[in-house]
This record gives C-alpha cells, sequence and structure tokens, in this order.
C-alpha cells in the first residue's frame, strides 16, 4: 500500500514585523499522521494553529523545518490537498454544480479545453442566430397583426415606423422569456464526454453531502449550513489524500453545527481521507478527533497530544448521549483547565478571575 502518510519535521515559522521586529509564530513542530485519520488542532489564540494549517496546504513556506506527504516535500498548494474554509469561499456567479466541479473542469488536458471552447462558441453563435430569426418572425407576425386590427387607426400607430417599433417591443418581451430555455437546453445537452463524466461525479457528491436536487441552484439561494456543504464536495470533487479545514463550522449556528459534524464523521468514515481540522470548540474537538492536539502559544508548539475513541463511537452513539457521558465530559474539563492555564499565562493574569 502506497504511503500517504503527512508528517511534519520540526516546522518552524517566524514572521517579519515593518519595524523590523518578528513573531515566532511555530517553533519545531513535530509529528507523524497516518493515513485515514481525523486530527483536530486546538488551543487558545495565536498558537499557530491557522499557520500550521497553511503550511501543510503550501499557502506558507516554513522557515524552518518541512512538510511532507507520501514522502514528498510539500512546497506549494497541490491537488493531493483540499482546503476548506470557515466561510466557504464560493463563487457566488457561479451555480451550486458549477462550484463543486471547479476543480475538475480547471484539471483538463488542451484537447478537451479546446472541444469546450468549440462548443461554447457554437453555442453562443447559435444563440444570436436563433434570437434574430425569432425576432424577425415575431415581428412580422406582430406588425401583420397590428396592421390589420383597430389600434392600427389610432394616431400613434398610423405610421410604418410606429408599427416596427410596437411590434419589436413585443418581440423582446416575448423572446426574454422564449430563448433562455433554448439556450439552457443547447448547453444540457451539446456537452463533450468529460463533462457529462464531471457531472456524473458533481452529482454522486452533492447527494452524498445531502444536496441532491439542488445543482442548478444559485449559491445565494443556500442557507449557511447548506453553502458549506457545498465546500465540502467541491473539496471532495478533487478526490485530494487530505482535506484540511480551518473552523468550517465556527459561522454556523448550534443545531447546524451538530448536524454539520455528524456529516464530516460519516465523510471520513465512508472516504477514508485522511482529515485535519482546526477549531476553538474543545468538544467538537474532542468529538470529530480521533487523535487530537492541544497547541501552546508564544512560539506555538504541541503542548498535549491525545488519542480518542469518540469520532469511532460517534458515527454509532446519539451525540447528545456522547457527549454527556463521564468519559467525555471528563476529558473536556482537563483540556479546558489545560487551555485555561495557557490564557492566564498569556494575558499575565495566573490565577485571578477575568
Amino acid at each position: 500500500m502506497q504511503d500517504k502518510d503527512l508528517r511534519a519535521n520540526k516546522v518552524g515559522m517566524i514572521y517579519k514585523l515593518p519595524d523590523g521586529g518578528s513573531v515566532e509564530a511555530l517553533k519545531d513542530v513535530s509529528f507523524e499522521l497516518e493515513t485515514g485519520r481525523i486530527l483536530a488542532l486546538l488551543g487558545p489564540s495565536g498558537c499557530g494553529k491557522t499557520t500550521l494549517l497553511n503550511i501543510l496546504a503550501g499557502f506558507l513556506a516554513p522557515t524552518s523545518g518541512e512538510a511532507t506527504l507520501d514522502n514528498k516535500r510539500i512546497q506549494g498548494p497541490g491537488q493531493d490537498r483540499g482546503m476548506v474554509f470557515q466561510q466557504g469561499a464560493l463563487f457566488e456567479w457561479l451555480s451550486v454544480a458549477e462550484n463543486v466541479g471547479f476543480g475538475l473542469n480547471m484539471n483538463t488536458d488542451p484537447g478537451e479545453k479546446v472541444m469546450r471552447f468549440l462548443r461554447n462558441t457554437l453555442i453562443n453563435v447559435a444563440y444570436v442566430v436563433v434570437s434574430l430569426i425569432v425576432m424577425a418572425i415575431m415581428v412580422s407576425l406582430v406588425s401583420a397583426i397590428i396592421v390589420n386590427t383597430p389600434i392600427a387607426r389610432m394616431p400613434l400607430i398610423n405610421n410604418l415606423a410606429a408599427v416596427y417599433i410596437i411590434a419589436l417591443i413585443i418581440s423582446l418581451a416575448i423572446l426574454r422569456f422564449l430563448i433562455p430555455p433554448i439556450r439552457d437546453w443547447m448547453r444540457a445537452n451539446l456537452k463533450t464526454a468529460k463533462e457529462k463524466e464531471s457531472r456524473a461525479i458533481v452529482d454522486g457528491y452533492l447527494d452524498t453531502v445531502g444536496l441532491g436536487g439542488f445543482g442548478d441552484k444559485a449559491v445565494y439561494e443556500l442557507s449557511g449550513g447548506m453553502q458549506q456543504r457545498v465546500a465540502l464536495a467541491r473539496c471532495l470533487a478533487n478526490d485530494p489524500d487530505v482535506i484540511l479545514m480551518d473552523e468550517p463550522l465556527g459561522a454556523l449556528d448550534a443545531l447546524t453545527r451538530e448536524k454539520m459534524q455528524g456529516l464530516i464523521l460519516k465523510l471520513w468514515k465512508e472516504t477514508g481521507k485522511t482529515i485535519i481540522l482546526v477549531t476553538h470548540s474543545v468538544e467538537e474537538a474532542l468529538f470529530l478527533g480521533d487523535r487530537l492536539f492541544v497547541m501552546a502559544p508564544r512560539p506555538g508548539r504541541i503542548e498535549r497530544e491525545y488519542d480518542l475513541p469518540f469520532a469511532e463511537q460517534g458515527l454509532v452513539v446519539n451525540p447528545r448521549e456522547l457527549k454527556t457521558s463521564p468519559e467525555f465530559i471528563e476529558k473536556r474539563e482537563e483540556i479546558l483547565s489545560l487551555i485555561w492555564e495557557m490564557e492566564e499565562e498569556i494575558m499575565g493574569s495566573r490565577g485571578e478571575v477575568l
């Protein structure tokens, strides 16, 4: 079996400041994450969680050490890693299906791109030709109707130019409702084999995240939770080895957030993907992570590691029962106390009530 493990070897990151100073965001972060694990990164603000995630995504280059995937050094973004952001980062001008299939459409060979260009050119030319033909027919028909009715004897209508202007306005109004269905039919049926294959993949992942039938909807028509499902489907459609999530549920209400937690566990188990999740919620980190790193700040580092059973249990046990179990509560309080001590140290007020 091919080694798809993710490794960090003494990763460090120092940010240079405009005044000549610097901030050490990460120092000597090392770990190995086996394929198919789900890792939660937790810690107080400023502990380097997002910086570490961005290094693993290839958005940032570490100032020391290295991160590798499949024994290859991560030197930039790649198709083997997918990112899910807190706000979805969807394209508002594209439909749901077009958002999910964006990566698939970009990852095409030159011949396929030429075929799509020719297809789109054909559709546009045909659209213009059909529009002109229909408009000419409609103007002739409407003009004939107007000329042969009492309305033609009205003062403003009693000349040929006025008749054609009125006919043109009526024709444009009719075309507004007649042409779009024709254009949509052409786009739906004049597809290359690759596009049909991509659409089948897109529809499959939309079904997986519970959005079957929403492919042609606009993004703005969806709720926040549904948009995050679109972002998940878009990531899955590219078939990455590792899925990176930067607080993907942070902007959702409590009920939607809990439903999305269940969906993430379901996708993790069904796909076998390696997932790394950044969160500020201790409960969420415990529930989703079968491995958990609690990070400490200044400089950012892994303070404590946990191997947890709750992610596996969450697939078969009611989430509310699991989160109120004595074992879950005990571990939650232990980690909360650890993070609270870090926060007190940061604020310089150890032992004080904030």
